[in-house]
């Protein structure tokens, strides 16, 4: 099997392509964070600034349900995870590309922009 870190950062490229052509739907994780998450299959995968300032490093984290806690609604367990401080630069620039695409996702930025440029072109 493949390194883990490998695999994740094909999921991050994966998860790039899909999100550019609107196939993945991003959604803000909590209120007034810089967190983003999406569902792959039975998966849930986040991404975010380690430093919550919307610059790099990035952090790319893959979660499943705890499956053995005996609560009623399964909590969520961190599979694997990538950080790009500790990666190539190509790496870095992915992550870095995917949470600026999730955060336009998740926000509407490009619905809102439509918007405002509508606005102020009538005016």
């Amino acid at each position: 099997m493949p390194d883990p870190v490998v695999r994740m950062v094909e999921v991050a490229k994966r998860l790039l392509e899909r999100t550019r052509k609107s196939a993945v739907a991003w959604t803000k994780s909590g209120s007034g964070s810089e967190t983003f998450q999406t569902g792959v299959g039975a998966q849930l995968v986040t991404i975010h600034p380690r430093d919550g300032d919307g610059n790099h490093p990035f952090v790319l984290t893959l979660w499943k349900r705890d499956e053995d806690s005996e609560e009623e609604r399964k909590p969520w367990v961190q599979v694997e995870k990538i950080d790009s401080m500790q990666q190539t630069v190509d790496v870095s620039e992915t992550l870095g590309a995917l949470w600026r695409e999730a955060r336009a996702d998740a926000l509407s930025i490009n619905e809102s922009i439509d918007a405002a440029l509508e606005v102020l072109s009538d005016q």
